[in-house]
């Protein structure tokens, strides 16, 4: 079968050595190595076999090494199992290895959403104000990148937390927020998969306000690594 097996020779020492460890000529097991924790069980032949950590963390390291990227969320699962085989001819004992790696992890996909308005679509709370007095009451001459909410979740657990920032007064403020959240559902972020999260920022020039909906969604990656059967 076909093999992408890194550096097979120390693949080899450390099942030896673990076979030394537990003074067995076969092992059977698997294990996972991610961002958050590694677990890898063995099992011998003679199951009141046990071996130290340190054994097993040297096969962990091994798979870390060579098949941990970087991804978010990445997740690496592995099976192995070998014995010790003496193969005709030979003089010293083989290892019949039977190893399997496969890797999954989040892609993220980015959108972008705009709602582009003018300040003059703000009427404020009792009071007549001319837009040139908006501008210049509310702060709005020149503003980049405020953040005016935040979404996020995963499953049917999504979340979205308009702030309206926190430029000019509170019926301002409102308004922004009223203004972000629909930006928000008109935009449905997809909480599915593997969940979604994003921003909505504000930016202002003279008085023409644009709302940018950053959208990141979520989706799970799957890819098969390793897939060997050989005498090594």
């Amino acid at each position: 079968m076909s093999t992408t097996v890194y550096d097979p020779e120390e693949l080899k020492k450390i099942i030896e050595d673990i076979l030394e460890a537990g003074k067995s000529h076969a092992i059977k097991g698997y294990g996972n190595v991610s961002e958050w924790d590694n677990e890898t069980e063995l099992r011998f032949p003679n199951p009141s076999v046990s071996i130290d950590d340190d054994s097993l963390k040297l096969l962990e390291d091994y798979i870390e090494k060579y098949y941990i990227i970087g991804d978010s969320d990445e997740h690496v699962s592995y099976e192995l199992e070998a014995q010790r085989i003496m193969s005709k001819g030979k003089t010293i004992p083989e290892l019949d290895v039977e190893f399997h790696v496969h890797r999954s992890w989040t892609d993220y996909e980015h959108d972008v959403d705009v709602d582009t308005f003018d300040v003059n679509e703000y009427e404020a709370d009792g009071i007549a104000m001319t837009r040139d007095e908006k501008i210049e009451y509310f702060g709005l001459e020149n503003v980049t990148d405020h953040e005016v909410g935040t979404f996020s979740g995963s499953g049917d657990d999504g979340e979205f937390l308009p702030t309206g920032g926190d430029l000019g007064n509170d019926d301002f403020q409102k308004w922004i927020k009223d203004r972000a959240e629909s930006l928000m559902e008109n935009c449905s972020p997809n909480f599915n998969n593997e969940g979604s999260y994003g921003d909505v920022l504000m930016s202002i020039e003279n008085g023409e306000i644009t709302l940018t909906l950053n959208l990141n969604s979520g989706f799970e990656q799957n890819e098969k690594l390793v897939s060997m059967e050989e005498i090594i």
